[in-house]
């Protein structure tokens, strides 16, 4: 399923739904494609993307913001903008009114479905290094959802929980959605399960990861630093 509304250059982006009044924060590589996709009928296009995979504001954020830098907006990831990508563009009091949520993820579980994403070999150092340094934000979540280490997200859910738990069903209720009948993971790339990190990655590198991602764990998986 296309996660963009049909028609034209310009396609809605997903993430925003007035009606609703909810903000999804799409984090890389923690299963955001499934809901999105079910949530798709709710996206009323405040921002939109390009047929250049642009995404700029719609004309009517466009009338209510006396100005917007475009510029550097257009710069960004449609798909996975952060929130305060969103709140330098929707208006201050429009932007609170939302329930901004988001998914994390044990994040070296992430990473191994981001080393998977970009090619990247889990026992090759160098490698890793390179690419955590030069593409910072697949790998690392409380820069999606925090503005100077301010957390912006009402409510963040863990993708341990949503789908084995079924807690997704929790997120369409918190945001007044009727739940689906059931829900399937979209994009599984870690095909090696939770419980293989040793197999995939080497030690250093290992070690490595847990400290680049230090903050994450911090903040997400305090207990299992």
């Amino acid at each position: 399923m296309n996660m963009f509304g049909k028609g034209g250059n310009k396609k809605q982006f997903k993430m925003i739904s007035t009606t609703k009044q909810f903000i999804f924060t799409h984090i890389p590589g923690t299963g955001g494609t499934t809901i999105e996709n079910h949530l798709e009928s709710f996206a009323e296009g405040d921002v939109q993307r390009q047929s250049a995979g642009l995404i700029v504001p719609s004309q009517r954020i466009k009338n209510r913001i006396a100005k917007v830098d475009v510029d550097q907006y257009l710069k960004k990831n449609y798909k996975h903008a952060t929130l305060s990508d969103l709140k330098k563009i929707l208006p201050t009091g429009e932007f609170n009114n939302y329930y901004k949520f988001t998914i994390v993820r044990n994040p070296l579980h992430k990473a191994i479905s981001m080393c998977k994403f970009t090619g990247t070999p889990g026992h090759n150092l160098e490698a890793i290094k390179k690419v955590t340094k030069s593409q910072a934000w697949l790998w690392k979540q409380d820069m999606y959802v925090e503005e100077k280490g301010v957390n912006l997200s009402n409510k963040i859910y863990k993708f341990e929980d949503v789908y084995p738990n079924q807690t997704w069903k929790e997120i369409f209720n918190d945001i007044k959605v009727t739940p689906p009948t059931k829900i399937q993971h979209s994009n599984p790339r870690n095909s090696l399960g939770p419980d293989k990190v040793e197999v995939f990655f080497t030690k250093e590198v290992r070690e490595y990861l847990k400290d680049f991602l230090h903050s994450d764990y911090v903040k997400y998986y305090p207990n299992e630093i």
